[in-house]
């Protein structure tokens, strides 16, 4: 399934990103993760190199290299020590800029080179405090007001929010709608635009690179071209490309077990109990392929997924399965891993530690696991 979804050209990216990612990201591992954000000098750096314009036609300096470079890039990034460097990255290409082709002319010439460049980082302000996985649930007001919209609100957990140039803040700009999903608009905010300001850079249990934070608008004046795509109509953008947010997201799950099954094996055939290698016991080497084998479902199920995207199907029930079986599988993965580490799994010099705390975002963020099974449920009309 692989080798039909993948050409040589998309190798030759993988190998690039990997090169990218041994040689200039994962020496300084330790230090981002302490810092907990990337230093504006390495998304320069992925922007002189091209990754981050996968999103964007030519016109704007982007590639257009579409879904299956997205995906290589997640893969390949997820491979890093940098905890969360993947997720982070991966919200700024696929999760929030690509907004911005949705608004008008003018802000897309200004905004999205910047985008591509590494210049502005952007991120997508959608949940809050009392929101949850109730995305519509959203309390973030906007009022026209002559050539200018007035935010007043408060978003939480956004990822890049620290770090952010430009967010995509999602406010409700009719009151009055019947249903919670309607009167949602989407705008393009600025960082330094008067009555934005960012709360606490928030500390996290993992992905601890990927910098996250609370923003507030108070009376927040933004110029009316900022608006993306139609008034009261952002719900319908939000839900097009949250598809495609899961799907990129399921590219790190399916990775991360990967490299956990990896760093484990290596493990566990080095590692002696009695005398004999952890792999020597039969309850072990079951253990691993049982592992092996769920991962090999999920990354086909995943890789059918994907070429069914780029056919044009319609995905909901799908890819709502693939995300909610690969985010747990991560989790259970996790679990195991460090468990056949025994007692130097709980040790923070063994990279199988920070895994465990960087999956268990897996099945929250994007969509908590419950959420998607309802989804799933409603597709089935259960």
């Amino acid at each position: 399934m692989q080798d039909l979804l993948f050409t040589d050209e998309h190798l030759t990216f993988r190998d690039s990103v990997a090169r990218f990612v041994r040689d200039e990201v994962d020496p300084h591992a330790d230090e981002w993760n302490r810092a907990g954000e990337l230093p504006r000098s390495v998304w320069l750096r992925m922007g002189e190199l091209g990754f981050l314009g996968g999103a964007f036609p030519e016109q704007y300096g982007g590639t257009g290299a579409g879904l299956l470079y997205a995906i290589v890039l997640a893969e390949e990034l997820t491979r890093s020590r940098v905890s969360g460097f993947a997720m982070t990255v991966c919200d700024h290409t696929d999760m929030s800029a690509n907004y911005l082709l949705e608004g008008p002319e003018a802000l897309r010439q200004r905004l999205i080179p910047k985008c591509v460049s590494g210049e502005a980082i952007c991120g997508l302000a959608l949940t809050e405090p009392g929101g949850g996985s109730d995305a519509a649930a959203i309390r973030t007001r906007a009022r026209r007001d002559g050539d200018s919209w007035i935010l007043d609100g408060q978003k939480v957990f956004i990822t890049n929010g620290w770090k952010a140039d430009v967010l995509i803040v999602a406010a409700r700009t009719d009151p009055t709608a019947k249903k919670g999903h309607e009167g949602i608009s989407l705008f393009a905010v600025e960082d330094g635009t008067p009555g934005f300001r960012k709360g606490r850079k928030l500390e996290k249990l993992g992905t601890l690179a990927s910098d996250t934070a609370e923003l507030f608008f108070e009376e927040c004046r933004i110029p009316a071209g900022n608006l993306i795509g139609e008034e009261n109509r952002g719900w319908s953008l939000l839900m097009a490309d949250l598809g495609l947010e899961r799907l990129i997201a399921c590219a790190i799950y399916i990775t991360a077990c990967d490299e956990m099954l990896k760093i484990t094996e290596e493990y566990c055939r080095n590692r002696k109990v009695f005398g004999r290698a952890v792999t020597d016991y039969q309850v072990n080497r079951h253990r691993l392929a049982e592992l092996h084998t769920e991962l090999e479902l999920a990354r086909t199920f995943f890789h059918d997924t994907v070429r069914k995207q780029l056919r044009g199907d319609k995905l909901a029930r799908e890819v709502a399965m693939i995300k909610y079986y690969a985010s747990e599988l991560a989790n259970r993965v996790a679990y195991q891993c460090l468990s056949l580490h025994g007692g130097w799994g709980y040790m923070k010099e063994y990279p199988i530690s920070q895994w465990f705390t960087d999956v268990r975002l897996y099945n929250i963020g994007a969509g908590t696991t419950e959420i998607m099974k309802e989804i799933i449920a409603k597709e089935l009309r259960l």
